[in-house]
């Protein structure tokens, strides 16, 4: 009773110094990378209608990203544009746009490294290499999101979402097409993916290997190179999809 009545306070605590910093021309603060270097644990970055000619953009602090709609982030293909690489995050309601191309570095709209407890969720990523690219991480919930690419040569592009080494994961409710596979998972475990339409991809709606122990159901995949690839992988539970 004792710990649980500090847990309380200290979420209390917390709370009441967490703090809303606006990003628009207007505002103090006029660019997310300003904001995220006076972010602190807990604070919520609420980034106002606007373009933000921005990439490269590094978090490693648990805060939030919340975007107004119309707040767009345009990337000018020169790079990634938004990598995470800490625990206890949440993206949401951005629209992303124009990631640069590269044949020896994966860019992503959003790129997440070593996470533990996250959510990406209601964003629009446009003319993207990678949309979502996860690397060793786990607890990651990714739902409601539309992503599309524009290259037209497996070599030359991306994948939707895509997650490497990661378990725990939830993707669902997304929208994907024009992307080289629109969802690959590669030693991934313990996940689901459901009620996705993953469509016009250049090779796979859905892309698996070395995952097991993995749950797919209720997925509508059009007009993809393939419906789906499962290799290398056991336990698998598929279901409800159509193809």
């Amino acid at each position: 009773m004792k710990i649980n009545i500090l847990l309380f306070f200290l979420f209390i605590t917390l709370s009441i110094k967490a703090k809303q910093i606006e990003v628009c021309s207007d505002c103090n603060v006029k660019t997310i990378k300003e904001a995220i270097k006076l972010a602190k644990t807990g604070d919520q970055i609420f980034i106002k209608k606007g373009l933000y000619k921005e990439h490269n953009i590094t978090i490693n602090k648990s805060i939030s990203l919340i975007g107004e709609q119309g707040a767009i982030i345009d990337g000018e293909n020169a790079g990634g544009i938004l990598i995470f690489d800490t625990d206890n995050f949440t993206i949401k309601g951005l629209k992303i746009i124009n990631v640069g191309m590269s044949y020896t570095v994966d860019y992503a709209a959003i790129k997440v490294i070593k996470a533990n407890n996250f959510i990406v969720e209601e964003c629009t990523l446009e003319n993207v290499f990678f949309g979502i690219l996860i690397e060793k991480s786990k607890n990651g919930i990714i739902r409601n999101n539309i992503i599309s690419g524009t290259r037209k040569t497996e070599v030359s592009s991306g994948n939707g979402i895509h997650i490497w080494d990661g378990s725990k994961m939830e993707v669902y409710n997304n929208h994907l097409f024009g992307m080289r596979d629109g969802i690959y998972f590669e030693f991934v475990k313990n996940s689901q993916v459901y009620k996705n339409k993953s469509h016009n991809n250049i090779r796979y709606g859905l892309h698996f290997m070395f995952s097991n122990k993995n749950i797919y159901h209720h997925n509508k995949f059009e007009s993809n190179g393939a419906g789906v690839a499962v290799m290398f992988s056991k336990f698998i539970t598929m279901h409800h999809n159509s193809f």
